[in-house]
């Protein structure tokens, strides 16, 4: 029996993309047949350690680059729509489905609006949150997502469906999602209900198995120059801030210092964002030392979802404003200390507070009320449903990617 062949087409590298790695082998373990293309240096790279099988191979595409820049250019981009349809039409060709991390970009929809193909896009986008505070909050209208082009007439002339909120063809497009929630958004978008599959996050799956078998230790972080007391316990908060205003500085103070009444010995480590310059960085160890108790370990060394895994597996709890850092602590089932920098209240909408049950310690005047209400066990299980929403537990989401493909072609 001929083997059926599988197009992924990932054009470039992002974090969120990296399931492709854990995918690929489970594809080929059962009997496809894998092509890639990608015009990116770090893809063709990262992907050649697979290239040893006799089932996979990788097309690096280059000049695919500038077509996928010049599209965006008013002149260009009626021709290159006509190329690209083109182009991908005789691209797909012997190919019994293609996978994209995602369909709303040109190039990405052109290629996968010819053959069945599935859209499998892990993580929380803008749209999927905002479509969280709608369901729960009902504080903002119904969000629909916002089409990313300068040239709607154009598009609408050239593009076939890209201008739509759902692109077709309906019979041939396939979505897999993280959550419950977001195949009812999905659904209410308008996609047949039937091509929507909840597989959770393919991402997790990897992350979760190495962070289990080679966990982090006190020995690790002093790799990194951070010293954890053996006493202490070790709590982290994952910045996505640049920079942080005196004032910011002084709410997180005021945050340590209370979770350090209420936990005693504490050792806190401060994970900053990796474009944070070395100036801001400086300031922070300068603010460090103005703690005459509580250890705190500014870390910026320690970087990738894996390591950010280990380091939630490591600590007491984990604190986060709105990182999706959070979604990952919730699924380790560590507890999830939400926290607010700027003390912007409770009417501000927060994804992780949506939903009753998860430690929302936002206001200042009510840390140590709210610390000594929580009993844990409630706290996981609030946050354990939180996941069945938006990141639903599955024992092999990319097994269960290659499972929804099998039903595709062979319903």
């Amino acid at each position: 029996m001929n083997k059926k062949r599988i197009l992924i087409a990932l054009y470039y590298d992002y974090h969120l993309f990296g399931y492709f790695l854990h995918l690929i082998p489970i594809l080929i373990q059962q009997g496809f047949r894998v092509d890639m293309i990608t015009c990116c240096p770090d893809v063709h790279t990262k992907y050649q350690s697979l290239a040893n099988s006799t089932c996979f191979n990788i097309y690096y595409k280059p000049l695919l680059r500038p077509l996928i820049r010049l599209i965006e250019h008013p002149i260009f981009r009626p021709l290159i729509w006509i190329y690209g349809w083109l182009w991908s039409g005789f691209t797909v060709r012997g190919y019994d489905a293609v996978i994209v991390p995602r369909d709303g970009r040109p190039f990405q929809h052109m290629v996968s609006a010819w053959k069945p193909s599935l859209v499998c896009q892990p993580g929380l986008g803008n749209d999927e949150k905002r479509y969280l505070i709608h369901k729960y909050k009902e504080t903002i209208p119904f969000p629909v997502p916002r089409i990313n082009t300068l040239r709607p007439w154009t598009d609408r002339i050239f593009g076939g469906s890209y201008h739509r909120v759902v692109r077709g063809p309906e019979n041939l497009k396939y979505y897999t999602v993280t959550g419950e929630d977001f195949k009812e958004y999905y659904s209410r978008l308008g996609i047949p209900e039937q091509n929507i599959f909840i597989t959770g996050n393919p991402n997790y799956e990897h992350l979760i198995h190495s962070a289990l078998q080679a966990p982090l230790g006190h020995d690790d972080l002093m790799e990194f120059g951070i010293e954890i007391n053996k006493n202490d316990k070790a709590f982290v908060f994952f910045s996505s801030h640049l920079s942080f205003s005196e004032q910011q500085l002084a709410t997180l103070k005021t945050y340590i210092e209370s979770l350090e009444k209420y936990y005693g010995d504490l050792s806190f480590i401060l994970k900053i964002h990796p474009r944070m310059t070395v100036e801001a960085k400086n300031e922070l160890i300068t603010w460090a030392q103005t703690f005459s108790r509580a250890n705190i370990h500014i870390l910026s060394e320690l970087k990738g979802d894996e390591n950010n895994m280990k380091l939630i597996q490591f600590c007491e709890a984990t604190c986060v404003e709105s990182s999706n850092v959070g979604v990952l602590a919730a699924w380790l089932e560590k507890p999830l200390l939400v926290i607010d920098l700027d003390q912007k209240g409770y009417d501000v909408d927060n994804l992780f507070c949506l939903f009753d049950g998860v430690l929302d310690i936002r206001n200042l005047d009510e840390i140590e009320e709210r610390l000594s209400r929580a009993k844990m066990p409630q706290v996981i299980e609030a946050q354990n449903n939180m996941v069945n929403h938006i990141s639903k537990k599955l024992e092999s989401p990319n097994q269960k990617i290659v499972d929804v493909l099998n039903s595709i072609l062979d319903p």
